[in-house]
């Protein structure tokens, strides 16, 4: 990022296509404007404790010896969490889950030259071969970007 000063607050906002994602009443829309669907239990286990790698990326190239690493809490539809690695020093997020999605705000410090980015972003949650694996569909540089986040297993 060019002309960026340490200290800097860019916003990388999803703008207009996530504009609307979150219903009322406790709901969270699907991308796309599909059906409302209620925040509660699903079939797929809770977020809460779990720790997931960022294995790739549209918006930068993820160092496989230190990729940012997500440790995340979730309660009663809440969630939030943390992260850190190879591109960032430190970032948080907060938002809302539906069965198979969630969605977030954040903020973080780039490693690089130490400026704030903050935005939004959706994440699909998938299951495969018993772990999570997280897609999430943002905006950044004024277009729509993507990443892959898997669950770390367990040692």
């Amino acid at each position: 990022m060019s002309g960026s000063r340490a200290g800097e607050v860019v916003n990388r906002g999803a703008g207009a296509a996530y504009e609307g994602a979150l219903g009322t009443s406790g709901t969270l829309r699907t991308a796309g404007g599909g059906h409302n669907r209620p925040m509660t239990s699903s079939s797929l286990p809770s977020l809460d404790g779990r720790v997931f790698r960022m294995v790739s990326s549209t918006t930068s190239r993820v160092d496989p010896a230190s990729p940012t690493v997500f440790r995340y809490s979730e309660r009663d539809g809440a969630i939030w969490g943390e992260y850190d690695g190879d591109t960032v020093t430190f970032g948080r997020f907060v938002g809302v889950r539906a069965p198979r999605a969630i969605r977030v705000s954040f903020v973080h410090v780039l490693r690089k030259d130490g400026t704030v980015v903050e935005g939004e972003g959706n994440s699909d949650i998938r299951e495969q071969d018993g772990l999570l694996r997280l897609v999430e569909h943002y905006e950044m540089h004024g277009s729509a970007q993507l990443s892959v986040c898997e669950e770390v297993q367990e040692e």
